[in-house]
């Protein structure tokens, strides 16, 4: 009966090890917000999934900010995200179009302990030319992953700001930078937007996990055979 429970306890670890994980790292949760041991005026790293998640205001003021949520008709409160805040901006409450580079700019910065598969991106405060008389262009957002040319751009489309991308479906990102620049592709100038947050499909399974189920597996082999 003994042998039988290992068995099955074997099982279940080998199973739990290669299963995928996913979530959401909300940058509008109240987490954020608050003052922990380690923060900076400029960044902050929390854990998620078991995700160390460090965010960092690069350029402009340089300082990391979640103001409180002010509204969003269209945003998924309560079941996407938690709304308790704006998101993350950099100095005010946003990250705000500037002349240049992606490094002449500001910008946000987020990196990861582990490769995530990221499928989604939030946004707050991301407004087409049609949402108020200071938007006279449509706002744009734009992103680079892992610090190469990968990136993608973003249209304010709802005149409520949220705005959430189509699935990304990027793999083994370690960072991703927001920014609103003039070097790729122009951002209008009235550009400014909040980082809300960040879906991602699955953990990639660490090598030691994998080596441990293959090892666990042997194990019930071998005591098959016997």
């Amino acid at each position: 009966m003994r042998g039988s429970r290992s068995l099955a306890l074997g099982a279940l670890l080998c199973l739990t090890v290669s299963t995928a994980q996913a979530g959401i790292i909300d940058f509008t949760d109240a987490l954020w917000q608050s003052n922990l041991s380690g923060d900076t005026s400029s960044s902050k790293t929390r854990t998620i999934e078991g995700i160390d998640v460090t965010i960092t205001a690069i350029g402009g003021q340089g300082t990391l900010t979640f103001t409180d949520f002010d509204g969003s008709d269209d945003a998924p409160c309560g079941t996407i995200l938690a709304c308790d805040t704006d998101g993350a901006g950099n100095g005010d409450d946003e990250v705000t179009f500037g002349v240049g580079g992606m490094n002449n700019v500001e910008r946000i910065l987020v990196t990861f302990s582990q490769a995530l598969d990221v499928t989604n991106l939030h946004f707050f405060d991301l407004f087409p030319s049609t949402a108020n008389s200071g938007d006279s262009q449509t706002e744009k957002a734009q992103w680079v992953v892992n610090g190469t040319s990968v990136g993608q751009v973003l249209d304010g489309y709802l005149n409520s700001g949220y705005a959430e991308t189509g699935n990304l479906g990027y793999t083994d990102v370690t960072s991703i930078v927001f920014f609103a620049d003039t070097a790729r592709i122009a951002s209008p100038r009235n550009t400014d937007f909040a980082v809300a947050g960040i879906s991602f499909a699955s953990v990639p399974e660490p090598a030691t996990l994998g080596l441990l189920g293959l090892g666990l597996a042997g194990l019930i082999l071998r005591r098959k055979a016997s």
